[in-house]
């Protein structure tokens, strides 16, 4: 047994650090691609805010 607080036997991680590459289109090729022979399930987070209080899609009400 792991010492960790999660774990995941097959995880698929994508990440970047930029918007408009192409990260949720890849995630959903590989949902449509695996989902008939394995469990899936898919998680997306997007940053909201950081330490400055600035969101990090352009200012105040900018839909993040």
């Amino acid at each position: 047994m792991l010492d960790t607080a999660f774990s995941a036997g097959q995880m698929i991680l994508i990440g970047g650090t930029d918007r408009n590459w192409g990260k949720t289109v890849l995630a959903e090729e590989l949902i449509r691609r695996f989902k008939g022979r394995f469990p899936v399930v898919g998680l997306k987070v997007t940053t909201v805010a950081h330490a400055g209080g600035v969101c990090p899609r352009g200012g105040a009400g900018c839909g993040a």
